[in-house]
């Protein structure tokens, strides 16, 4: 069904998810400084479960739908990184990508496309992923050495220009 739902989006949006303002008429201030990009291509970022299912997408042109929502929250929420570059990097690795489900529900993961809310995964807490990050990663699982949700209310404010409130 959701495949069908974001086709739909994309047909009745006309396309809009591929562009910087997608479904909402707002101007966003998404990062795109290139070494905030090849850090999260590189699997760099500091967050084991992130960098873990980076390295699984490369090495396996597939990622779990969990993994895919985690992962497109924390570049996008956390780090501020343009939905649309997360986009294309699932684009250029997934096996069974399409582009109106791929778009679709990171434009949803970004607060660019459906979704009304303004949601953050926590990674730490969504997912215990120990084995997961010994198997990628060859290391063991370690709490982050920085403050990742400060981050989040830091993206809020200077890409959404969402005020720390209700939202």
């Amino acid at each position: 069904m959701w495949r069908d739902f974001f086709h739909l989006v994309m047909y009745y949006s006309k396309n809009a998810l591929f562009l910087k303002k997608a479904l909402q008429d707002k101007d966003y201030n998404f990062k795109t400084t290139k070494s905030l990009i090849n850090n999260f291509i590189n699997a760099n970022t500091c967050i084991d479960i992130i960098d873990a299912s980076i390295v699984e997408l490369k090495s396996t042109a597939w990622l779990s739908n969990r993994n895919r929502q985690l992962v497109a929250s924390y570049l996008i929420k956390n780090m501020g990184i343009d939905f649309r570059i997360v986009a294309a990097f699932f684009e250029s690795y997934l096996i069974d990508y399409n582009p109106a489900s791929n778009y679709g529900n990171i434009a949803y993961q970004a607060f660019v496309g459906n979704d009304k809310t303004y949601r953050v995964f926590d990674v730490i807490k969504q997912y215990n992923g120990r084995v997961y990050i010994n198997k990628w990663l060859n290391k063991e699982e370690q709490e982050p050495n920085f403050d990742y949700k400060k981050m989040t209310d830091e993206v809020k404010q200077t890409v959404y220009y969402i005020e720390n409130s209700s939202q």
